[in-house]
């Protein structure tokens, strides 16, 4: 019997995603059918909504469906709801953050927010991996007097900078039970993130985090044939060249790229 799926959350065949037909047997289940061939699951699939900021200067937004995997996950799953994020004038919570808006950066000054992308965090959710559905907290203060100002609730694709190492560090690998600790909310959490004009730390409630980037063995991480489905979450741009270079180290790639 098929368990329940959760909003947000749908299980279907890559076949019914155009972009995704040459993927179709990327994913498999252990289960076979009666004549002893193995049965292909259906992969988890989650919605995405993206807004951005058109070539005219438009804001636009557009809904896509794409595989809830952390490669695709990453772009959406930054800033739980709520979070203040520091602008020219002022804190403002993420999810009123705009294509277009200025957002005030710990390297560059205020930086032009050229897309924002949000999805929903669902815990529990049958088929999910279990970081899809959880979240990393930092207590107020805990890197440091107002640091952060309030608790700081942030998704898998985040990545914190530590000035003592000059990197950026994904979020869950601070969770130590002090510092940082794991959460599972319970109930769903809408969660964004925020791609800038330039790779750059965005200070969330006094805490630098990083914008989004996803880095640079991108086009070794992603297959051929998922690239455009990839693509599709940033209609602003016309290749995966359109997101810059990385300007700030991240200790897991430069380990990675060591190994």
């Amino acid at each position: 019997m098929n368990r329940p799926l959760h909003a947000g959350l749908t299980a279907r065949p890559y076949s019914t995603v155009a972009s995704l037909q040459d993927a179709r047997h990327t994913v498999q289940s252990d289960h076979a059918h009666q004549d002893g061939h193995p049965q292909r699951s259906r992969p988890l699939m989650r919605k995405y909504e993206v807004s951005y900021l058109a070539p005219s200067g438009e804001e636009l937004s557009v809904s896509r469906i794409a595989p809830a995997t952390a490669l695709f996950e990453a772009p959406f799953m930054g800033f739980a709801r709520g979070t203040l994020i520091a602008t020219p004038e002022g804190p403002v919570a993420v999810e009123d953050i705009y294509p277009g808006m200025p957002v005030s950066t710990g390297d560059h000054g205020p930086r032009t927010v050229l897309w924002r992308g949000s999805t929903t965090i669902v815990p529990n959710a049958a088929g999910q991996s279990e970081q899809s559905g959880r979240l990393t907290r930092i207590p107020a203060d805990a890197m440091g007097l107002q640091r952060p100002s309030h608790d700081l609730l942030l998704g898998h694709g985040a990545r914190v900078f530590r000035a003592n190492r000059g990197h950026m560090v994904p979020a869950a690998d601070l969770i130590d039970g002090e510092t940082a600790i794991p959460v599972t909310p319970p109930s769903p959490v809408h969660v964004f993130h925020l791609l800038l004009e330039r790779h750059s730390c965005i200070k969330a409630c006094g805490v630098e985090v990083e914008s989004f980037h996803p880095g640079a063995t991108l086009g070794l991480l992603v297959q051929r044939e998922l690239r455009g489905l990839y693509l599709s979450l940033f209609p602003h741009m016309s290749g995966l060249d359109g997101f810059g270079p990385v300007k700030i180290p991240r200790i897991d790639e430069e380990e990675a790229g060591a190994a």
